[in-house]
């Protein structure tokens, strides 16, 4: 069986809001992924979703990006000269697909999915 990594980031989640925390929450699907997959219950990010989908896709913190006051406007891209995941694991062979929201770049072409490292996407730009 092949390796597969599934980076799920969901927006506006509370502490306790998944069901293996909490099991008045009904969430299958995403206890499931939990219990078979790697937890990081220690990984904090940044209090709104650009700037963390920034660090998450680059490995470095939002200010470093330049992103510690982006909301997703029009203008605001991740600079091309940092490499994000996807272009780093397509390097090396592996599929990459986005799913959701985007929210770090797409004013130009170049900034969006598939010229990021992706290899097909379907995803929310606004």
């Amino acid at each position: 069986m092949s390796l597969r990594v599934i980076h799920v980031v969901i927006d506006d989640l509370g502490a306790y809001d998944m069901g293996y925390l909490n099991h008045q929450s009904k969430t299958p699907i995403l206890d499931r992924l939990q219990t078979e997959g790697v937890d990081l219950p220690e990984f904090y990010t940044y209090k709104t979703c650009s700037p963390s989908r920034a660090s998450l896709l680059t490995g470095r913190y939002p200010f470093r990006l330049g992103w510690h006051h982006q909301q997703g406007q029009l203008d605001s891209v991740v600079p091309l000269d940092f490499k994000m995941l996807p272009a780093i694991l397509k390097g090396r062979g592996w599929q990459t697909h986005a799913l959701g929201k985007w929210h770090v770049g797409f004013a130009y072409k170049r900034f969006t999915p598939t010229f990021r490292g992706f290899n097909t996407f379907f995803v929310s730009y606004g």
